[in-house]
């Protein structure tokens, strides 16, 4: 198996190099819209990789090797509306003219706050959104004026949003990641949590060569199971080599805790005391409502995924539990959801799609927006586990703890 996966992982590092080879140039200004003046150290970045690039005093930016395929190009500046446009880099040099709109408030540099979060509020969304893993805990939130966040008591949501940007510095990879018109709300009815915003990564610098390797090693393992991962590995078929094992996942009503649940709605309208109940209403009342079957049967990759030519797609009904046995879990997911000691080896996940199907691309991101939906460990991780659509694996992968 583990001769396997390396061959696979050879194979994808040469389809990596390939790739690498071909690269093109990108340059342009930014101006603002109403006089045409150029703006001098506009951030210029493209959303969710560490490439990035300030203008210089005529509002010029260049990205000269840049690699071919599809990209968000993203243009802030203080004071004036986000600018974001879908591209496609090729083989030839291209050229932008940018222009940026002032914000309709803008008054001043100063950022005039409404009022102050809640301490509570802010806890909870930090706490959330920063997620509850040991990578987690090594997350500080550089400036916390720098979200609204607000919590709506009788729908139980939770909303927050950056007027500009919110700045993290996570010691666990080395990154200060940049989160610009951050959209976030968290429904803790229905258990959901939905997240959306242009984000930035930086490398911080180490402190000596001991802290380089430690975040190599963390990133290594952020990545490994991760669901970037995953869809690299759907994208280059290859699912099995990566150590992903699917399966098929079948939820049901269970109907024993439903009666139960009825018959005790019941008596509470009807005023009757619940003394002396059924022992089968009793041991019913400990069931789970919800009771999940999982296929012993490991799918194809063919079950999965639909291609052409240039494209790829995830392509599947009902529910989809991908396992990965490459890695353990994190000792605070082991703390928040104990099992079995001999689970603690594998990270399993739940993926469901919202639409027909979901085009994935090659950097292992799907590019069909709000189309997938993940449970369980990718639920579990969050922006400790956050990384760059650029990162790469290094290629001794036999140095990964199995």
């Amino acid at each position: 198996m583990r001769y396997t996966r390396f061959a696979g992982l050879l194979l994808s590092l040469l389809l990596l190099a390939q790739w690498a080879s071909a690269q093109s140039t990108l340059s342009g200004q930014v101006l603002d819209a109403q006089t045409r003046k150029p703006l001098e150290m506009a951030n210029v970045f493209f959303a969710n990789t560490t490439v990035g690039t300030p203008t210089d005093a005529q509002g010029n930016f260049t990205f000269p090797t840049l690699k071919p395929g599809s990209y968000t190009l993203v243009v802030s500046y203080l004071g004036y509306q986000l600018y974001k446009q879908t591209i496609t880099v090729a083989d030839a040099p291209q050229t932008f003219i940018i222009q940026l709109a002032p914000t309709i408030n803008q008054l001043s540099e100063v950022v005039v706050r409404p009022h102050r979060n809640r301490p509570a509020d802010y806890a909870r969304f930090a706490q959330r959104f920063l997620g509850s893993s040991s990578f987690s805990k090594q997350c500080k939130i550089r400036n916390p004026d720098g979200v609204v966040v607000e919590y709506d008591a009788q729908k139980d949501v939770l909303t927050a949003y950056t007027p500009y940007q919110l700045q993290v510095d996570n010691e666990a990879l080395g990154y200060r990641v940049t989160f610009y018109d951050l959209d976030f709300q968290v429904n803790y009815g229905q258990q959901t949590t939905y997240t959306d915003s242009q984000v930035s990564f930086q490398d911080l610098t180490p402190r000596n060569e001991r802290q380089r390797r430690r975040w190599a090693e963390n990133r290594q393992r952020a990545y490994h199971g991760s669901f970037m991962h995953f869809l690299r590995s759907v994208y280059h078929d290859e699912v099995d080599a990566a150590g992903f094992r699917v399966q098929r996942l079948r939820r049901e009503v269970n109907q024993r805790r439903a009666w139960s649940d009825t018959f005790m709605l019941t008596h509470s309208i009807l005023g009757v005391r619940n003394r002396g109940l059924p022992m089968a209403v009793v041991h019913a009342l400990r069931e789970p409502p919800i009771t999940s079957a999982l296929s012993p049967e490991e799918l194809p990759i063919d079950s999965l995924r639909r291609r052409a030519p240039t494209q790829t797609w995830l392509r599947f009904q009902g529910l989809m539990a991908v396992t990965y046995e490459g890695e353990e879990k994190d000792a605070m997911y082991q703390r928040l959801f104990p099992g079995p000691k001999t689970d603690s080896k594998t990270q399993r996940s739940v993926v469901r799609l919202r639409t027909p199907e979901a085009e994935v691309a090659a950097a292992g991101v799907v590019r069909t927006i709000g189309a997938v939906v993940t449970e369980g460990y990718w639920g579990f991780e969050r922006v400790g586990e956050l990384l760059p659509q650029d990162y790469q694996p290094p290629a001794l992968e036999l140095r990964m703890k199995r």
